[in-house]
């Protein structure tokens, strides 16, 4: 039971760490950048030039930030399921099936946005500035 209870606690924790950062930080970010794709080609057509390149990433970023939206939605609605889970063995396993599975997709989501989203937006350091800027 407190093996269970930990491992409830510590995935609880982290879900909402990650909800919260994706909410607060990584979503504000992938927004601002589309908005800003957004007003380049306005810009670019206006001008009469050729913004197929920038229309293509757009989509991409689009497409990127839909699926990232969804699987955010998901990753509360998890939290909340397996919270209100009673018994400390259905509730761990609400936590690995529904909490820590959307987690993971959430995450591929982030990955592939970060990919995409000027560095000038994204809030959080890259995996490469994470490994050779220590």
């Amino acid at each position: 039971e407190i093996q269970y209870d930990i491992y409830v606690k510590t995935i609880n924790i982290e879900g909402l760490t990650m909800a919260g950062i994706a909410r607060r930080q990584l979503l504000p970010a992938a927004i601002g950048y589309k908005a800003s794709l957004a007003s380049s080609i306005t810009s670019i057509l206006e001008a009469g030039g050729d913004a197929e390149v920038e229309k293509g990433v757009l989509a991409r970023v689009t497409k990127a930030l839909t699926s990232f939206n969804a699987n955010l939605e998901k990753l509360e609605k998890a939290i909340a399921k397996a919270a209100g889970t009673s018994g400390a063995r259905k509730q761990a396993a609400a936590y690995r099936d529904l909490v820590f599975t959307a987690m993971a997709k959430l995450r591929e989501d982030a990955d592939l946005l970060e990919t995409l989203v000027d560095a000038d937006y994204w809030p959080m350091p890259t995996y490469s500035e994470l490994l050779f800027n220590v």
